[in-house]
C-alpha cells in the first residue's frame, strides 16, 4: 500500500465522520426546535444566555423562538432572563 492509499482512506474515515456528526446536529437541531415552542419567555431567554457555550444549537433554536415571538433585541433578552 502506498503513501497516497494511506492519505485518500484516511480522507474518506475523516469525511465520513464528518458526515456522521452533521446529521446527528440536525438532528439535534430539529429535536430543539419542537421543544422551544411549549417555553415561556423567560425560560427561552435564560436557554439563550446560559446554553450559548454548553450547546449553541439549543440556545440558537430558543433565540428563533423568541424572534418568531416577536423578541429580537438582545437587551430584551438579558432583562427577561432575570
Amino acid at each position: 500500500m502506498g503513501f497516497w492509499d494511506t492519505v485518500g482512506k484516511a480522507s474518506k474515515a475523516v469525511g465520513e465522520f464528518a458526515l456522521d456528526e452533521a446529521k446527528q446536529a440536525k438532528g439535534r437541531s430539529s429535536e430543539y426546535s419542537q421543544e422551544m415552542p411549549s417555553k415561556g419567555d423567560r425560560e427561552l431567554a435564560r436557554i439563550v444566555i446560559s446554553d450559548l457555550s454548553r450547546t449553541p444549537l439549543r440556545s440558537m433554536a430558543a433565540r428563533k423562538e423568541l424572534r418568531n415571538r416577536g423578541i429580537q433585541d438582545n437587551q430584551d433578552i438579558k432583562n427577561l432572563a432575570r
